[in-house]
């Protein structure tokens, strides 16, 4: 396909969520172990997930599950609420998991 003065026009497929992370987040990565993705949740996703994880730990407080100072070591998480589970698959995230793990990807012990 070709603009009208000739010149020739590029159509990109839309994103997978597949696409290959760059090499430089790939190093930054493995040099210090984690890599920040700011704006990935909105603020209206960050508020529903405090209010669950507010409502797990009001949960487990109230059956006598928090430790004397107040911390909750929690084994199982994800199962608590879909917005948990969710996060693994989030569309802005899941390029840099399946970039840095691959493929074969679960979920075996979770905080």
């Amino acid at each position: 396909m070709s603009t009208q003065t000739g010149t020739p026009t590029v159509e990109h497929p839309a994103p997978t969520g597949y696409e290959p992370i760059g090499e430089a987040e790939r190093k930054t990565f493995f040099e210090q172990g984690y890599l920040l993705l700011p704006g990935v949740l909105t603020e209206e996703h960050r508020q529903r997930l405090e209010e669950q994880v507010d409502r797990v730990y009001a949960k487990e407080r109230s059956a006598g599950r928090t430790r004397r100072d107040g911390t909750l070591h929690l084994l199982g998480f994800l199962t608590r609420h879909d917005l948990f589970a969710d996060l693994l698959t989030h569309p802005a995230t899941f390029p840099y998991v399946w970039g840095l793990l691959g493929w074969n990807i679960y979920s075996h012990h979770n905080h």
